[in-house]
């Protein structure tokens, strides 16, 4: 699970596994981009209560869908986005 960087999570110490669910909606986090502008965000990787390990190696898969909106809201486009994040 990525969360904001900088912020303190219920979090078991030295492992990075979450010891509390946390809930986030799809809308978490979202802004508009002007064309040609980038953005970046520092975040921290958790793994998710109940896991085996604290925080086990492996790919990491994070993807959304970014849609392309009209002056009036009304849906033009979208696509998916993505990236992947190997621990080893």
């Amino acid at each position: 699970m990525l969360l904001p960087g900088g912020e303190e999570y219920p979090a078991e110490p030295g492992c990075w596994r979450l010891t509390d669910a946390i809930a986030i909606t799809e809308e978490y986090r979202t802004f508009a981009l002007d064309p040609g502008e980038s953005s970046e965000r520092l975040v921290d990787l958790y793994a998710t209560p109940g896991e085996d390990a604290c925080l086990p190696v492996g790919e990491y898969r994070f993807e959304t869908t970014i849609s392309v909106v009209s002056d009036d809201a009304e849906p033009q486009s979208s696509t998916a986005w993505g990236f992947s994040v190997v621990l080893e």
